[in-house]
């Protein structure tokens, strides 16, 4: 029996019936070229090298990484009906890169400067017509603190050299 015969003839015994009807969806959508990959041995440098065809072809990055993770669902659940001895769509995880979301954001933006912090506590503290107000935009601008830790900042955890938070509000 192929793996595709097996993929789309009995849905797996533990996927909610959304999941099934997704997956189903996308395998109608791009079936013959995730099936026609799974059902051929294939090294995981022919895996990649599909994808980058992909991209040259045009098709969206969003695209192509739910046709590369519905490819691995199929090789995955061959490998454990015993279809395939290895899933050659597995990637490596974590090999000395930054994780999760923050691979894909850009650098930081600088929102303000330290005039600008300066010029920003002064009207507020204008505004307020208090000083203390001065302290506090200052303080928040150059710690990095947030304002609930600011509220719930005590005198006696502040020192000539450091601040310990120990509340937030």
């Amino acid at each position: 029996m192929t793996i595709s015969a097996t993929f789309t003839a009995t849905p797996h015994p533990a996927r909610s019936p959304c999941v099934a009807n997704e997956t189903q969806s996308i395998l109608t959508t791009s079936v013959a070229a995730i099936l026609k990959i799974a059902d051929a041995e294939h090294l995981p440098t022919d895996i990649a090298a599909w994808e980058k065809g992909e991209r040259a072809a045009g098709y969206a990055e969003s695209s192509i990484k739910t046709w590369r993770s519905t490819l691995h669902l199929i090789l995955a659940e061959a490998v454990e009906e015993r279809l395939r001895d290895a899933n050659p769509a597995a990637r490596r995880r974590g090999r000395g890169k930054r994780a999760g979301r923050s691979r894909n954001r850009g650098p930081e933006k600088v929102v303000t400067s330290a005039l600008g912090v300066l010029l920003i506590a002064e009207r507020t503290a204008l505004l307020s017509a208090r000083d203390d107000e001065f302290v506090a935009v200052v303080l928040l601008g150059f710690t990095g603190m947030r304002w609930a830790e600011l509220v719930g900042l005590e005198t006696q955890y502040v020192r000539p050299m450091g601040i310990r938070v120990e509340w937030q509000l």
